[in-house]
Order: structure tokens, then sequence, then C-alpha cells
């Protein structure tokens, strides 16, 4: 057994033989299972899904719409959500905007990053991203496009899903 000042001690012998032991005894316990099967075992994410709640939303009270939340589920070969690590590129798209200004903005997040940002519910579990979209909000937009791209650390795989947002600009007595 290894002393406390020892456990502490990242660069001790004994610490350092200990972890050796350990990494031998999985690399053995690897080696029994064959490859294949080990690779047919993990489950990989084949879609995702973003929300039905992701929506621009007002978080200051202002009556003015101006926090893209954006909720991403990935998906894997059973149909189940599972967290994954991965990059994620989120674009916000104004739909009735000249073709050469419809890209609103896009934000891209670092997989040491999104990995904060999972959360859930009773029901279900799900990356929950908030954007501010202030600075290119002008009120007078209808529609929207969500476009989101994960790739998947694990496969490399890229996984592209999109998503229609509408947005109601506050009546004129609410502002």
């Amino acid at each position: 057994a290894l002393s406390r000042k020892e456990a502490k001690d990242a660069n001790s012998p004994r610490k350092m033989a200990a972890e050796i032991e350990q990494l031998k005894r999985q690399l053995e316990g690897l080696m029994g299972i064959d490859k294949p099967a080990r690779i047919d075992a993990i489950s990989t994410i084949t879609s995702i899904d973003i929300t039905r709640r992701s929506n621009l939303y007002d978080k200051n009270d202002d009556k003015k719409k101006e926090t893209l939340v954006v909720y991403i589920r990935p998906i894997d070969d059973m149909g189940d959500c599972i967290k994954a690590a991965g990059a994620v590129e989120v674009q916000l798209w104004n739909l009735s905007a000249k073709p050469d200004e419809a890209l609103l903005k896009s934000w891209e997040i670092e997989p040491e990053e999104l990995k904060k940002t999972w959360s859930g519910s009773l029901l279900t579990s799900y990356y929950k991203l908030q954007f501010d979209a202030d600075d290119v909000l002008t009120g007078e937009e209808k529609d929207f496009t969500l476009k989101v791209e994960f790739t998947d650390y694990l496969t490399g795989k890229v996984l592209k899903e999109q998503s229609c947002l509408l947005y109601t600009s506050p009546s004129p007595r609410d502002r």
C-alpha cells in the first residue's frame, strides 16, 4: 500500500510502478477480447437531434429575444441518447434575408467546452448550448434555420441536422 505522501506525489517510484502494473492488467484484459468484438460493443453516434425546445429566448426580460438556446441529443446505433465527445458548429440563418446575408452567425464549441454543457431532465439528456445573438437580430425576422454539425471524436463522423425556428417579435405595446 502507498503512503499518503506517495499517493499525492505522482512521480514517486512506487506510485509509478503501481500504475504500470494496473496498465499491464488492463492491457492483458483487452488482449483477451477479440478486437472486432470490442469495436462492435462500443455504442457509436449515428445521428443528432435538435430538440423542439431549441429557440430564441428573452433571457433578460427586456421583451427582445437575444439568446439562442440549442438542445442537441447525440443518438447511438441503438436509438438511445448518449454523451459523446466531439466538436459542434452551430449556424443561425435568416430565411427571409438576401442569399449573401442569410447566414447571421456561427459558433464553434470545442470538446473541452462541450462536455461541460451536458444536462438533462427526467425524460432525456442533451447538450444545452447558449449563444448571444443580440448583435445579429433586428426583431424584424420571421423565420430562421438552425444548422448543427457534430464531429464525433471517437469515429471522426460528421453528423448534420437542421431545424426551423419560428421567431415571433414582441407586439408594439410590449416594446
